[in-house]
């Protein structure tokens, strides 16, 4: 990873659990999800925005929460200015999956609904579709 896409990833983080924090998220889960370790899909990934990685050997059916985490990867082309915002939603996203939400079930989705930008939630489609394009 190049310094500069560290930084940025950085201040993507940051901007993200600040926003959680007005959520209303208590400062312990964000200083939890602060240590997870950040990365990076594969450039040429097209279906994936966004992917929370489990350590080896996690019950997925028992109790998790962010220390069960080895690292949350994005793709690369969200830290793009004209997908900044969509990247912030998939972070997000990925942190409701950290605090101990392996699938999309009902917790899950009322932590996920806590998003209040519509319109970022709204790019995934065109992402995909800017993905696919850029790929061909």
């Amino acid at each position: 990873m190049e310094l500069g896409e560290n930084m940025e990833l950085e201040m993507l983080k940051s901007k993200v659990l600040e926003i959680m924090l007005d959520l209303g998220f208590s400062t312990q889960q964000t200083e939890k999800l602060s240590n997870i370790e950040l990365g990076f899909l594969r450039k040429d990934a097209t279906q994936r925005h966004g992917v929370t990685r489990f350590k080896p050997g996690i019950n997925l059916k028992g109790e998790l929460g962010p220390e069960h985490i080895r690292k949350v990867d994005i793709h690369r082309q969200l830290l793009l200015p004209e997908w900044i915002d969509y990247g912030e939603y998939v972070l997000f996203h990925e942190y409701c999956h950290c605090l101990g939400n392996p699938d999309h079930g009902r917790n899950f989705r009322s932590l996920d609904n806590l998003w209040n930008n519509n319109q970022s939630k709204a790019k995934g489609r065109k992402f995909t579709d800017y993905l696919r394009k850029r790929n061909a």
